[in-house]
């Protein structure tokens, strides 16, 4: 066997691995019913962005988006997001961002709109959807309805709501 073809087998094996690893095959989910996906989501887009102070979080069956402080101009807040895509039995998730967004702070005190990503308990977040949704005796299934927002307040507490 030549050089050339042991070349190609290693580099075909290596683009399945990658191709089984990034994407995955079945019904599409969300990241509801995945166990752990908001925090690992959350986790992803603060890898990507190198932020840790976050304005807001926005958390829906096929997207989770964060708006948080630009590290490098920290007078700015960008957009990031991690979005569930699919087509027919192919699912993958993809980051967008970042996204510069408006400064919109009360008081002009963007600090004072500011939390700590690591402050946000984010199992205790899926916990709070779902007793919403058993309490409310909703038939709810978690496909494309907004359902939780994390927004600062003052010095870095955060508020989690459930929309059922």
């Amino acid at each position: 066997m030549s050089a050339t073809l042991r070349l190609l087998g290693i580099a075909v094996a290596i683009g399945c691995f990658v191709f089984l690893t990034a994407w995955r095959l079945g019904p599409p989910t969300t990241f509801f019913e995945e166990e752990g996906a908001i925090a690992r989501a959350a986790t992803q887009l603060s890898a990507a962005g190198g932020f840790e102070r976050v304005k807001s979080i926005e958390i829906a069956a096929d997207r989770v988006q964060i708006e948080a402080q630009d590290p490098k101009r920290v007078s700015h807040v960008n957009r990031w997001r991690l979005v569930k895509r699919n087509i027919r039995s192919f699912n993958w998730e993809a980051v967008e961002g970042p996204e510069p967004m408006e400064r919109n702070v009360v008081g002009g005190n963007l600090e004072d709109s500011l939390f700590n990503l690591s402050e946000v308990d984010f199992a205790a977040a899926q916990e709070l959807m779902k007793e919403a949704v058993a309490r409310a005796a909703l038939d709810y299934s978690f496909r494309n309805q907004p359902m939780a927002t994390c927004a600062g307040r003052s010095t870095s507490a955060a508020t989690v709501s459930a929309r059922a």
